[in-house]
């Protein structure tokens, strides 16, 4: 088991998993296993071998025979059982104050959060300007100010002219949704189950009839077909489609803290 220090790590998020997050219907990610040129995968100076049919192994003697690696989450960029994760979505800021000390954050689940402190850490540049490349962004798009006196722009202007941001672009500070590895293992993305697909974050009328029918008379797809297209909406562009099979981390995490 790895001995690691426990600190946090960021993982990513589309809208769609966040509301599935927050719906309490998902307590699983899949992420692609990730191996160099020469098929190893690596982390703090140390390598592990991506096997074509076996997943991660070793070689104790330098040769054969194969073995299975025993610790997988050792190699693993989201962590190990404990390990902490804040999450990165998409976002903007609606408000704040000059002094950078007033931030209220929307998301684009709908859902809005005040933070009462700075968004990046005191040292980075970014938060000394952040404001100030917010006001720039939406004099560009023309939106109107309000009178002198009041100075600024309505949160409504805001909403309406100042683009989403994306969530690789999330500092720590704006995120709001913290949660913490429960494990960590090593499978082939087809090996998933109907029941993974549940804890994936997939609609709960699935999990109670395969064949539901919505309000608009529409067949909802297999749990399978739902978890292969999404996949492929996120991996295939990236050179990991669903027929690939490739070998991917499954990180089975809980809820630790959601700001309001």
């Amino acid at each position: 088991m790895s001995t690691a220090t426990k600190t946090e790590k960021p993982i990513l998020f589309s809208t769609e998993m966040v509301q599935a997050i927050l719906d309490g219907r998902k307590t699983v990610t899949r992420r692609v296993i990730k191996a160099d040129e020469k098929g190893h995968v690596c982390r703090g100076g140390t390598c592990i071998e991506l096997h074509e049919e076996y997943g991660l192994v070793w070689r104790p003697y330098g040769g054969s025979p194969l073995r299975e690696y025993p610790d997988p989450e050792e190699y693993c960029p989201y962590g190990y059982p404990g390990q902490e994760l804040w999450v990165r979505e998409s976002w903007r800021p609606i408000a704040w104050d000059c002094d950078r000390a007033y931030w209220k954050i929307q998301y684009k689940t709908g859902d809005e959060v005040v933070f009462h402190d700075q968004l990046y850490p005191p040292e980075n540049p970014k938060d000394q300007d952040l404001h100030l490349r917010l006001h720039d962004e939406l004099k560009e798009k023309g939106a109107p100010e309000l009178d002198r006196e009041e100075g600024g722009w309505s949160t409504e202007t805001i909403k309406e002219h100042l683009a989403w941001k994306p969530s690789i672009h999330m500092p720590r500070g704006a995120s709001r949704i913290q949660l913490k590895v429960e494990d960590i293992r090593v499978e082939r993305v087809q090996d998933i189950t109907e029941g993974d697909i549940e804890k994936e974050g997939a609609d709960i009328h699935w999990r109670r009839n395969l064949s539901y029918v919505n309000v608009d008379s529409h067949v909802k797809p297999s749990p399978t077909k739902w978890f292969r297209e999404l996949w492929d909406q996120i991996n295939a562009d990236r050179g990991y489609p669903w027929e690939s099979n490739p070998w991917v981390w499954v990180v089975e995490f809980s809820i630790k803290n959601i700001k309001e």
